[in-house]
């Protein structure tokens, strides 16, 4: 099994689920601010952006994430991981992909919120799939 995993997920609504009342940005901001992230506005202003995070700290680094999630058309969207080492000699470089420790940080709590505001993952991993 793959135990990385690209820097991005999709969620959709399903076709027969309508979101009444709130449109789509307002349930993603609302969903991200359930899961624990702090939703910021993008520069473009179609995008919704996270405040970073840091989730781990070793010896000369810490693990800092944030999140950009773009909604494409009314029905599906794209969440976007940007992970970084933050050196303790104020460097950084971009972790290129999403470990097992690092998606069991970052994927089920966002799951979870985006559920229950109505979007759904699009095709699951296998290796994803069978621990559920």
């Amino acid at each position: 099994m793959p135990a990385i995993t690209p820097l991005y997920h999709d969620y959709r609504i399903p076709p027969a689920t309508a979101l009444p009342g709130d449109s789509l940005r307002v349930r993603i901001a609302r969903a991200l601010e359930q899961a624990g992230w702090t939703p910021t506005e993008t520069a473009d202003g179609h995008t919704l952006a996270t405040e970073p995070r840091t989730l781990q700290r070793w010896g000369l680094y810490r693990i800092t994430v944030y999140l950009e999630v773009a909604p494409i058309g009314d029905d599906y969207v794209r969440v976007f991981f940007h992970p970084y080492r933050q050196y303790v000699t104020g460097g950084r470089s971009k972790i290129p992909y999403l470990s097992r420790r690092l998606r069991r940080m970052l994927i089920p709590p966002l799951d979870e919120h985006f559920q229950a505001a109505g979007l759904r993952l699009v095709a699951p991993r296998l290796d994803d799939e069978r621990r559920r």
